[in-house]
């Protein structure tokens, strides 16, 4: 994935859906890279979307799969379902042809069902976050095992679940049944960095990640009668999920939990 010489592994956590009652799935996918090739990537993505969008400020446009699938925001002001189409068909290209040996990624979804007969929603919030944090902390420590010891930053989106995700990564790291077990979990910087995701790249090709994989885990394979064909799009991404023996990617590198 990247140089021996490499000083650390910077993991970018995102979500699609919310801890809540609403009847969508929870995903949270964790996008790990070197460190040398973060400016790698973020440079290409700003020139993928400078490009594809003819715009000489990449910035303006984020990579954000409710916006770019759902027609918001900035994509609804200035550009046109076609270029929205092109975009998600050359990001998505580009983790295929370029991040195979430079990137993994790992999406654990949670399966809303008995839990949202719980009368308590602060309840409901941590229990979901305490579950999906848990799975996927185990998972990075396994890829940072893989992948030979280095220093790991964990950077996660800012929201209002910062400080329960704060908790649960600390208390995994140090005394997690699973992730504290794995030798390689000292590694791990204990606590999580939050930035904004219109700052990093590749914090929101974790959120397209996510979102798309969240909608084909829903049953939704297509958005807008077949103009966006989500299933070539995470064909292209499997590329870079975790993979177990044999190429399986079941409970590797995405772990479904069903209550």
């Amino acid at each position: 994935m990247g140089d021996a010489d490499t000083a650390m592994f910077l993991v970018f956590i995102d979500e699609s859906g919310k801890p809540d009652r609403v009847d969508d799935p929870y995903v949270v996918c964790a996008l790990m890279i070197h460190d040398s090739n973060f400016i790698f990537i973020e440079d290409e993505i700003d020139r993928i979307v400078s490009d594809t969008l003819g715009i000489d400020r990449p910035r303006i446009a984020e990579i954000h799969g409710k916006d770019i699938f759902q027609n918001k925001g900035v994509y609804k002001k200035m550009f046109t379902m076609e270029q929205q189409r092109e975009l998600v068909e050359n990001i998505t290209r580009f983790i295929e042809n370029e991040l195979a040996d430079k990137a993994q990624a790992i999406l654990v979804v949670f399966d809303k069902n008995r839990v949202l007969r719980i009368r308590d929603d602060d309840y409901i919030r941590k229990y979901m976050v305490n579950t999906v944090y848990k799975l996927l902390m185990e998972r990075i420590a396994w890829m940072i095992y893989e992948q030979g010891p280095e220093p790991t930053l964990l950077l996660s989106d800012q929201s209002e679940l910062d400080a329960d995700i704060i908790d649960i990564v600390r208390h995994e790291i140090r005394e997690g049944i699973y992730t504290s077990s794995i030798l390689d979990s000292k590694y791990f910087i204990k606590t999580p960095l939050f930035v904004n995701s219109k700052e990093y790249r590749c914090l929101q090709l974790a959120d397209l990640i996510a979102y798309i994989y969240g909608r084909i885990h829903k049953g939704k394979t297509t958005i807008a009668r077949g103009f966006f064909d989500l299933e070539s799009y995470f064909r292209r991404i499997s590329r870079i999920i975790r993979k177990g023996p044999n190429g399986r990617i079941d409970g590797y590198g995405i772990k479904i939990w069903r209550e």
